[in-house]
Order: structure tokens, then sequence, then C-alpha cells
């Protein structure tokens, strides 16, 4: 059986708020207050202004009420000033929670380890012998990571062993069970690892 493991790496900023009116993946209001304004407030004027580029740096992470450790990271894709909207690479049902996020490069890089951690399965052998392993990652934290995108491989490859054989694209979305709830979800601005191993 292969072994999963997604984390992000990104760390939150403010309050959680709930989630009052949204349509899919669409987002009009945190609070009963427009969303497009609390988030502005949070990410200052300057980024504010860069807006949608500069949501990459800022993404969300969305909670589950009824199972406060189903969270998710979703990405901005699109602002509509008028309607005072954030519209998301996937949907932020209402009722749900939201908190804003941001992260310096080394927590980035540690979320690529942490998924690792979550792949690794007790019949894979301490130096990777005969091991493999897919690694996923949104194509947006290479944009937020620069030159030091190296950095998430090396911590991630850094976990599996020598001898794991690897190979990796950039994604923009990356699948993969949740790992509390083990459902299959969509997830944005993660590294999603799959590890597989060859019996004894």
């Amino acid at each position: 059986m292969p072994g999963c493991g997604v984390a992000a790496g990104w760390d939150g900023v403010g309050p959680r708020r709930r989630i009052t009116r949204s349509s899919g993946p669409v987002l009009f209001e945190l609070d009963g207050q427009p969303a497009l304004d609390i988030y502005e407030k949070y990410i200052g004027p300057e980024e504010a202004a860069k807006l949608p580029g500069s949501g990459l740096l800022f993404p969300f992470r969305i909670y589950n009420p009824v199972r406060p450790d189903h969270d998710i990271v979703r990405n901005v894709m699109y602002i509509d000033r008028q309607a005072k909207s954030i519209t998301f690479a996937g949907d932020v049902p209402r009722g749900w929670q939201a908190q804003l996020l941001s992260g310096s490069l080394d927590r980035l890089a540690e979320g690529a380890a942490d998924a690792v951690r979550q792949a690794i399965i007790p019949e894979m052998s301490e130096d990777g012998a005969g091991s493999a392993a897919i690694l996923v990652s949104r194509v947006g934290r290479r944009m937020v990571m620069g030159q030091r995108i190296i950095d998430e491989v090396d911590a991630a490859t850094g976990q599996l062993g020598p001898n794991t054989s690897r190979i990796g694209f950039y994604a923009y979305g990356e699948l993969s069970p949740h790992d509390h709830t083990g459902a299959s979800e969509l997830h944005n601005q993660t590294m999603t690892i799959t590890t597989f191993t060859e019996a004894a």
C-alpha cells in the first residue's frame, strides 16, 4: 500500500473568521463583512495594489466546523473589487472558518519535510532501498520561493533516505488524502508526497 502525505508550512495570521457568504470558490463575506476589505486590511495597501498576483503570498486555510482538524489551504486566484469578493482555486463552503496565512521560506521548506514524514510507511527501509516517491508541489510555491525552491526539494528528499528513487513536478492543484479524514481532496499551496516500496 502506498503512503501519502500533504503539508503546507504556512502560518496563521489573525483570528479565524466564519465564512458567512460564499458560492463555490467565491468568498463574499467573513463574519458578515466584505471579504476583500478584511483581506486588504491584513496584507496592507502595498500588497493590496498588487492583487491578485500578491495573493500567492497570502493564501487562506479553511476549517470544517464539525471537524476542526479538517483544514485545507486555498489559493487566491482572482478578486472583484466591485463585489468585494475573492475567488479561490477550490470551494470555500459557507459556515466553515477561514484564516489568512503567511509564510517564511524556511517554514515552507519545513512543510515539505512534514509531508514526507506523513508519507513514510513502516515497510520502507531506513536507507530507502527498493522505494520510490512522487513529489508534487504547487506552482505558486515555486513562484514564492524563487531560487530557494531547491530548499523545499532538499527538505523533502532529506527525509526519504539516500536510495529512494524520486520524481516530481509542479501542479496547479494537488490531490491527496487528508491526513485526518482520509478523504481525497484538492489542496492548494502544499507539497504532496506519495511513496511506494517493494514487498520484502
